[in-house]
């Protein structure tokens, strides 16, 4: 085997994998629905993500190794995938027809973050002419983490990240500056956050919390990992 230890994020009873996931090696990934491209290509075989998930986090151990890999793979939906290692972090937008690296000369630079929307221009989309409540206010809650982390970015720490994303989206039926967090019932959406992580790959550690539960628990895959 490839000697390599993988800790994922699973939902009680599931016995393949889950959709977030770190090795021992630090490679942390996360995925996510592209959901304005997905409407070009329904998925017809759901769990294929979770397979791809493992496979990934079996085989490779950093950011400049996937750079390499996904350009030339394809999922079996339109999919949305953060990876990130010790030193680096980047998004990648797969789907059945092509897959691409979003550099970062595509966004001048900046701090770029996704809700469900695929930003890169191979889509030859424009999400900012959405309407504002499209895929549960995605571009809004894209927009609100990247302006929040944008402005002091020598404070960014997990610390500062699990703070924000409690916050909700949504408060007393109106838009405000927070996060993912939808669990406002007047506002009448199908989605809600089921689960949320911030991870710090170098120290192989996962915070989660489920917002209608838990509070943000701490996990140290240290002691899990048996070569890291």
């Amino acid at each position: 085997g490839s000697g390599i230890s993988v800790a994922a994020m699973t939902r009680a009873g599931e016995l393949n994998t889950g959709i977030d996931l770190m090795n021992s090696k630090g490679l942390y990934f996360e995925f996510n629905n592209a959901d304005n491209v997905r409407p070009t290509c329904l998925p017809t075989n759901m769990r294929a993500t979770d397979d791809l998930a493992l496979s990934l986090a079996v085989d490779y151990q950093s950011v400049a190794e996937l750079n390499v890999v996904v350009p030339n793979i394809k999922s079996n939906d339109a999919l949305l995938m953060l990876a990130a290692d010790p030193t680096e972090a980047r998004y990648f937008e797969l789907s059945p027809y092509f897959s691409v690296r979003t550099d970062p000369e595509y966004f001048d630079g900046h701090m770029t973050a996704r809700g469900n929307h695929a930003l890169h221009p191979a889509w030859n989309m424009d999400p900012a002419t959405d309407p504002e409540r499209t895929i549960a206010f995605s571009m809004k809650r894209q927009s609100n983490i990247v302006k929040f982390l944008s402005e002091d970015p020598s404070t960014n720490d997990d610390g500062k990240m699990r703070a924000f994303l409690s916050k909700q989206i949504i408060v007393d039926g109106k838009v405000s500056d927070g996060a993912a967090c939808i669990l406002e019932g007047a506002v009448r959406v199908e989605d809600w956050t089921s689960y949320q992580t911030v991870t710090i790959p170098a120290e192989r550690k996962m915070f989660v919390r489920i917002p209608t539960h838990t509070p943000w628990i701490e996990v140290d895959l240290t002691k899990y990992f048996t070569n890291n």
